[in-house]
């Protein structure tokens, strides 16, 4: 065990952005992207669409999860950073990439806006998400914290429509890692 830690300290970082539909994922993994290029972005709704032909369907989804977990397991081999953007909304579904992916630093960049602005961001894009869905994902949303599992850093992302974002760091410092 001693060696993985060893290891962990030497490899690359995995980024998982994370939170309710509308929340502002895409916009804020492609800004890190844009400014931080020598991370591999790997966004959910971009396999949809490669599996399915079109990010809107949501079928295969066994499919689409394991192309891209071979993506990031691809990207780890390599000591590769890695950025995931998807909605991850419980604790159980964020850390299977902890164990899944033991040897990258892992950070949580979960998007901390209201429900409001969540719906008002989700009715102004292609992909919408039905109303019900989205009620289904505040009821089952579990909010990360500091002691969430095997997370290296936990760092809440507030912005407010226009591309200005602050970072409420709650376990480490996500961003002496990457620019936001």
């Amino acid at each position: 065990m001693g060696d993985l830690k060893k290891a962990k300290s030497d490899k690359a970082d995995f980024y998982l952005v994370c939170g309710p539909s509308g929340s502002g994922k895409t916009v804020l993994s492609n800004r890190i992207i844009d400014m931080n290029p020598g991370i591999r972005l790997i966004d959910a709704d971009n396999y949809y669409k490669i599996i399915n032909g079109d990010e809107c369907i949501r079928d295969n989804i066994f499919e689409v999860w394991m192309k891209i977990f071979e993506d990031i397991h691809s990207c780890e081999i390599k000591e590769e950073n890695v950025l995931l953007s998807t909605a991850a909304l419980t604790a159980a579904q964020r850390n299977q990439f902890v164990v899944w992916f033991p040897t990258f630093r892992h950070h949580i960049l979960w998007m901390s806006v209201p429900r409001e602005k969540c719906v008002e961001g989700n009715m102004n894009r292609r992909r919408w998400v039905p109303s019900d869905v989205m009620t289904k994902q505040w009821n089952e949303m579990e909010f990360p914290n500091a002691s969430e599992y095997g997370w290296d850093t936990v760092t809440h992302v507030t912005h407010n429509w226009k591309d200005s974002y602050t970072l409420l760091p709650i376990k480490g410092h996500v961003d002496k890692y990457l620019t936001i």
